[in-house]
Order: C-alpha cells, then structure tokens, then sequence
C-alpha cells in the first residue's frame, strides 16, 4: 500500500498540448456524453464553475473537476460536502464524495481524462508534450512517511532555534533522455506553530516532457497514462522512502 493511501492523498492528472484556440461552447459540446449520464431524476450531477470564451472548468457531485483550455486537460479530485437540513436541529454534514484510497481516486482520474481528451474537437490538429501526476495531502508532522520527515530535518539544519513557518518548493530532474525529461516539484508547506487547526500540505508534482510530441489517439493516450500513473507512484514511493536525503548517500557523493 502507498503511504499516499494511507494519508488520504488526493490526485491531479493533466495533458498539455499544442496550443489550439477552442470557443468553450464548443467544449461543453463535445463533452456532451460525459454530461449526460452525470443526470440523476432529471438533476444535473455536476457545475459549471468557471466558463469564459475560450476556457471552462465544471466540477461533478462526486468530486471530480475537470479544467481545459486551449493548452491542457485535467482532471482532479477533491472531497464534496453539503448541509442537509434536520428537523428541529442543525444542520449535518453529508459528504457527497465517495472516500477513497490515493491509488484508486488516481485510476479514477486517469481514466475521466482520457475520456474528456479523446472527446474534444480537431484532434488530429493536436500533439500532447507533457502528462503530469499530483499527489496532494494534508498531513500533521508526526505522521510524516520517513522520507519526508528526512525532508523536513535537512531543511532545518542551518536553523538551529528551529522553524515556525515554512513554504519550501524546489523541482528536481529526475532522468532526462532522447525521448523525454522527468522531473518532480516538491512543495512543503507548513503553517505557523501558533495557528490552530492547522496541518501541513505536501504537493508532489510529477511531469514528464516529451521531446517528441505524441498524437492524441487512443493507442497513445492509453500507453502515456499508464506509463505515467506507474512511473509517478513509484516515484512518490522513492519520495517517501526519503533515500535521496539518506545522510550517508549524500556524503558518498
């Protein structure tokens, strides 16, 4: 199991491509078959949350928002609630989001992108360059994987009176050949010690660029979301085992 399922990760799939200029209603159009079957008793299951002329973001009942514009795809998921009336009470909250593991919510998303994707208008006038995975997580320190929790311990070396407050971000180029470059942002958040109710955010940020850009047919789309979801989770794996900040790795080298 990843540590991503144990701490409840949530992910981000996306797909840059070629630059082509869509009118966004054309985009509501050719995602009509999605649409569709997100009705229930006649209800729409799903928002548009954002549509200007030539973008549009929708997020569904169930967590799921989708974003394309004339650069990218993406698909995400994040937890839905509502406030349900009670009798002669308060209200409760109902989650309308299904709670699920990291892994599962990813496949999930994987497969709504390459659904959205292969819908969208003039295909043949588009090549995708880059995939990127997210895993993001809300976290308190003392449940950090080993790795991570190495992470943090580096950083704090040169401050020896300790951290109240941090934003760390850096990107690291993970392999680089004749086809593509891997390469992953890391960004750790954690918030002041005195804010109450407060966690930190982890976002890890795998991509892979294409040097040679890919078609958007089923084939490819299959073949580059696999190849992505496998080589992100085994990324993030080596992220948490924390090999990279191993004290005595670093000093070998």
């Amino acid at each position: 199991m990843s540590w991503c399922d144990k701490l409840a990760s949530t992910p981000t799939v996306g797909l840059r491509f070629t630059p082509l200029v869509t009118p966004s209603e054309a985009l509501i159009a050719s995602l009509s078959p999605i649409l569709s079957d997100l009705f229930r008793d006649d209800k729409p299951e799903f928002n548009i949350e954002a549509q200007d002329p030539l973008s549009l973001t929708l997020i569904t009942n169930d967590g799921y928002r989708y974003g394309i514009d004339a650069t990218k795809v993406f698909v995400s998921f994040h937890h839905r609630h509502r406030l349900v009336p009670v009798s002669g009470d308060l209200p409760r909250l109902e989650l309308l989001s299904e709670a699920k593991p990291y892994t599962a919510l990813l496949n999930d998303a994987v497969e709504r992108i390459k659904r959205a994707t292969i819908l969208l208008p003039n295909l043949n006038k588009r090549k995708i360059n880059r995939i990127g995975i997210i895993s993001s997580t809300g976290v308190d320190e003392c449940d950090l994987p080993p790795g991570i929790a190495r992470i943090l311990e580096y950083v704090k070396r040169p401050f020896p009176q300790g951290i109240s407050q941090m934003n760390f971000q850096v990107t690291n180029i993970i392999d680089k050949n004749k086809d593509y470059t891997d390469k992953c942002i890391y960004q750790i958040i954690k918030p002041l010690d005195t804010a109450e109710d407060q966690i930190m955010t982890l976002s890890f940020d795998w991509q892979r660029e294409f040097h040679n850009e890919r078609p958007v047919t089923e084939k490819s789309l299959d073949a580059i979301c696999e190849e992505g979801r496998h080589c992100a989770l085994e990324y993030f794996e080596h992220i948490g085992e924390g090999v990279d900040f191993d004290e005595q790795i670093i000093s070998e080298r």
